[in-house]
């Protein structure tokens, strides 16, 4: 069993599956919050803003300096609602920054473990962690980390102080972590100027600057700040790594487990339709943008999480009723609940954060040495859940619709039969521990690893040093808690409570270390008499495509381009066969793969469309051939006929 429960997000046997669970040995080796002791160690430091208080916190490896809720950006309550994130106000007093403030809103089922999050639209706030008395040189390089969870829920406060010092700050660097906006709040739109979107990108954007501004006043060298993220994160800091937008706020970049290029990472389309159903739905839809705006700043909190929840129960129902309902499908909870996304937004003209389609921002604008990689297994999660609707009679676990939905492919059917053929080389599909994890490398490799392997070729082509890992590390304690989707104690990374064994703290020790070294030098090799690594991670490069793989052993191994060929070449050349339907928004009926047995299609119409421009062909060679033949028969004859002299 891997580290699958860093950012699982249940409620209804739902999650978010994508996972980045690598974080699981960066975070959760030692857990613990703000205690009264902290507090005795009081530290005050001045920034341009105002002064603030913060505490000095013990770890067993390192001591920091915790900086909590400081403020960067206006509240965006009232009319700063739908906009851009204004800078903060200063303040006179001193500013207490030794706890956490609210989460930005949650949007997500119902569901007790989220309801206890204190929420609010008061929520642009970030913390700061920095070493004290290391022996590591000032200014320290800065990592500043942006959460996942979908764009729909997560928050700052998910890293537990402890994993934050000892695993990070201990290495001589200091860790940044923020909050932005989610949800419709953060990526409703109507795809033009008035409502823009991208409002979550904005506000990390604003973070972005106020770190670069001010961290010099926190002991921080604003000329060495990478910026990481895991899952939705890793999409987001994907996005801001290659934008017209961020020239100079950051010289690296980490993504872990997600790419801009992941189907759902940027769902203009998608997003576009949530976002007028919202309206529709709230009566706030008017042609005058000005109106429309001002009705949805009347709206309450509850209202839009209860319209949310009407989306997301829509999308469900085309998993439990096999619904083929135009009007929905696009909300599969296969994309993991992305209903409001970052959006393309060229018709901002130079405020544009996403100009481009994702892959054309990628290949034209990858600039910043990167570190990048994915867990195996990523989408776990999702398969489980599939794996309890089928143990209680909802669903056939067997039909692969569930794991390649039709919405996403034009001739889907013909699709199937591919990926049936690649995975499964043709052979029964049987209910069995093989089939679970066939299942999930099918969803993984859509929507992580091969976007991820497209991300990796782009930025090769640049030239720009990228440096890539496969995490595959189990855990037997992990594996012996069953984790489930009742298991809320590992929902949540501060209340993990395990012994990890010497081998998990080398684990930890390792991604530590190279991550950091990354962060401080551009390269995960980089070795101190502090810092021994017994290996070499060789940057990636064509033709040896290697990238470190971190399980039972830590190797070089290459990466497994076949997957892009595959879903780039393959999958795109059968989309492109023949005129079909466009399942965009028509997902065909459920497809004939059942277990212990795979029926044959009906002939499909490229095969029809195929055999009889074929039979048209030949018919015309024949008949072609036969006039030539009957013209050199003639022409034959015609010598052969004897001349008549007078």
């Amino acid at each position: 069993m891997k580290f699958l429960f860093t950012f699982f997000e249940p409620v209804h046997h739902v999650f978010i599956w994508y996972s980045s669970t690598i974080l699981g040995t960066l975070f959760l080796i030692t857990v613990a919050q703000p205690t009264d002791q902290d507090h005795l160690n009081l530290v005050r430091r001045h920034t341009s803003y105002g002064d603030v208080l913060g505490f000095v916190h013990h770890g067993k490896l390192a001591s920091a300096e915790c900086y909590l809720g400081i403020p960067y950006a206006r509240p965006p309550i009232n009319d700063r609602r739908f906009a851009y994130p204004e800078p903060v106000d200063h303040w006179i007093k001193l500013y207490n920054a030794t706890y956490f403030r609210p989460w930005c809103v949650q949007f997500w089922y119902s569901d007790v473990y989220l309801e206890k999050r204190e929420q609010s639209e008061d929520c642009l706030y970030l913390n700061i962690f920095v070493p004290r008395k290391t022996v590591h040189a000032k200014p320290y390089p800065v990592l500043v980390w942006i959460h996942g969870g979908s764009y729909q829920v997560g928050g700052s406060q998910l890293f537990p102080i402890n994993g934050t010092v000892d695993n990070i700050v201990s290495h001589g660097v200091i860790f940044v972590s923020i909050n932005y906006r989610l949800g419709p709040l953060g990526f409703l739109t109507n795809m033009r100027s008035g409502l823009f979107g991208n409002y979550g990108l904005e506000d990390q954007i604003v973070a972005l600057q106020w770190i670069k501004d001010t961290i010099g006043l926190f002991d921080g060298d604003p000329s060495r700040i990478t910026v990481g993220g895991e899952s939705s994160g890793a999409a987001s800091v994907s996005i801001l790594a290659t934008s017209p937008r961020t020239i100079g706020l950051f010289q690296r970049a980490v993504i872990r487990s997600g790419s801009a290029m992941s189907p759902w990472a940027i769902q203009s389309t998608n997003t576009d339709l949530n976002s007028a159903r919202l309206m529709e739905v709230t009566n706030c839809s008017f042609n005058d943008d000005k109106k429309t705006m001002e009705c949805l700043r009347t709206l309450s909190i509850s209202q839009m999480k209860n319209i949310w929840k009407l989306l997301a129960d829509d999308g469900m129902k085309l998993i439990y009723s096999k619904s083929d309902s135009k009007s929905i499908n696009y909300n599969h909870p296969f994309l993991a609940h992305t209903y409001f996304t970052p959006v393309v937004d060229k018709y901002r003209e130079n405020q544009s954060i996403i100009p481009l389609p994702a892959e054309r921002l990628i290949r034209e604008n990858a600039r910043l040495p990167l570190m990048i990689g994915s867990t195996t297994g990523e989408c776990i999660a999702y398969v489980s859940w599939l794996a309890y609707l089928a143990e209680n009679d909802r669903i056939d676990l067997c039909n692969i619709e569930f794991v390649a939905p039709s919405f996403r492919f034009k001739n889907a059917e013909q699709v199937k039969q591919a990926i049936y053929q690649h995975y499964f080389d043709n052979r029964p599909i049987q209910h069995d521990t093989n089939l679970s994890h066939i299942l999930v490398k099918i969803v993984t490799d859509q929507n992580i690893k091969v976007p991820m392997m497209k991300e990796i070729s782009y930025y090769t082509n640049k030239n720009v040093p990228i440096f890539v890992y496969s995490f595959d590390y189990s855990d037997d304690k992990l594996q012996n808690m069953h984790l489930s989707f009742a298991m809320r104690d590992l929902l949540d990374p501060r209340n993990i409570t395990v012994e990890w064994a010497s081998k998990d703290l080398n684990i930890t020790y390792f991604i530590a270390s190279t991550m950091t070294n990354f962060v401080k030098f551009g390269n995960p090799n980089f070795q101190t008499e502090s810092n021994k690594l017994q290996f070499h991670w060789p940057p990636f490069d064509f033709p040896s495509s290697q990238q470190m793989y971190i399980g039972s052993q830590i190797k070089p191994i290459k990466v497994p381009f076949e997957l892009l060929y595959f879903w780039n070449r393959t999958i795109e050349i059968i989309q492109t066969l023949s005129l079909q339907h466009d399942f965009i928004f028509e997902p065909p009926t459920v497809s004939n793969f059942h277990c212990g047995v795979f029926e044959d299609y009906e002939l499909l119409n490229y095969r029809v469309a195929f055999f009889t421009v074929l039979t048209l062909s030949l018919a015309m060679l024949f008949l072609l051939g036969f006039c030539c033949f009957l013209h050199v028969n003639y022409r034959n004859q015609e010598k052969n006929i004897p001349t008549v002299v007078e």
